[in-house]
């Protein structure tokens, strides 16, 4: 059994270990997901961060490749299940609270499967504690397991976020069960 990977095991270490986990990630990652761990370390707002960005951070190259590869660039915009246990349509409304969000795309995302395929997750967290709501969705799980980095955000520009409505239990909020995102360059802060 191997143990877990610190940090420290990302850099080689000066010697070669032996009877311990490999020294880097990429002799446990397929090739396409090399850079992914250390782009995710590097990076700040990885998909589990729980506090919101106090300034802007721009988007990985990785990621921007990543979405450049797939036709994707910052400024398109789709529509995407909010979250993949509450799916429906733009009339249909759910209830929300702060923290990881795992949204899906649907048949009825037209928009969305022109960029990605139908049973795509996207992986984020969401802020409801400011004056808007807001997602910053920073990994695309592919239905055949691929993991891709993106930069998309809930509305329909990088700043805004969704308006506010307050749902029926403390902490919680309303919001549509499909909702627009938009791809971007750069997570600003929420508001």
């Amino acid at each position: 059994m191997r143990k877990p990977l610190a940090p420290s095991d990302i850099s080689p270490a000066p010697e070669p270990k032996q009877d311990s986990a490999p020294s880097t990630w990429g002799s446990v990652l397929p090739g396409w997901l090399k850079p992914l761990p250390v782009a995710c370390l590097l990076w700040s707002g990885c998909a589990t961060t729980p506090e919101p960005p106090a300034s802007a951070q721009e988007c990985p190259d990785i990621a921007l490749e990543f979405m450049r590869m797939r036709g994707i660039e910052p400024g398109d915009h789709g529509y995407i299940n909010l979250d993949i246990n509450q799916q429906g349509y733009l009339s249909d409304y759910g209830v929300y609270r702060e923290g990881p969000i795992v949204s899906v795309v649907t048949e009825e995302d037209l928009s969305a499967m022109k960029m990605f395929p139908v049973g795509t997750k996207f992986h984020g967290y969401m802020w409801t504690g400011g004056k808007r709501v807001h997602v910053h969705w920073k990994m695309a799980e592919l239905p055949d397991g691929r993991q891709e980095p993106i930069c998309i955000v809930l509305g329909v520009d990088e700043k805004r976020g969704y308006a506010k409505t307050p749902g029926p239990h403390p902490g919680t909020i309303i919001a549509s069960k499909q909702i627009a995102f938009t791809v971007v360059r750069r997570f600003e802060p929420p508001e």
